[in-house]
């Protein structure tokens, strides 16, 4: 075994781009993540997917604290903020999340939805 951890979880997380819901690649990023003792990050992700987001929320804060600059873990927080009614926080997780990825259209949409939730239209 290679153990290139970092490594897989760019081209994982390139294809959750690409099909967020394909369980095969969240499988193996939940097995990558755990190889790297990053199982916070997990427990988040997989608290959005289960529909507790109180619990995502403070999970996810937690990996931000250590990796600010993670595209993914903000993408997801703020779709977590949205989910809980926090817009204003949605708005900017989802902000920072394309400073970094500019082209992650879920990231894109939930920003969309922020703005309306928000009465920003143009």
């Amino acid at each position: 075994m290679l153990k290139r951890y970092h490594e897989s979880l760019v081209e994982l997380n390139k294809s959750i781009g690409f099909e967020p819901n394909d369980a095969s690649a969240l499988s193996f990023r939940g097995q990558t993540y755990y190889m790297l003792n990053q199982c916070v990050k997990v427990l988040g992700y997989s608290c959005f997917n289960l529909n507790k987001y109180e619990e995502s929320r403070e999970n996810l804060t937690k990996v931000l604290e250590v990796d600010s600059d993670n595209a993914v873990t903000l993408r997801i927080l703020g779709q977590t903020y949205y989910e809980l009614g926090m817009y204003n926080e949605s708005h900017k997780s989802l902000t920072r999340s394309l400073e970094i990825g500019p082209k992650n259209l879920d990231a894109l949409r939930t920003r969309g939805l922020t703005y309306y939730m928000l009465g920003r239209f143009a």
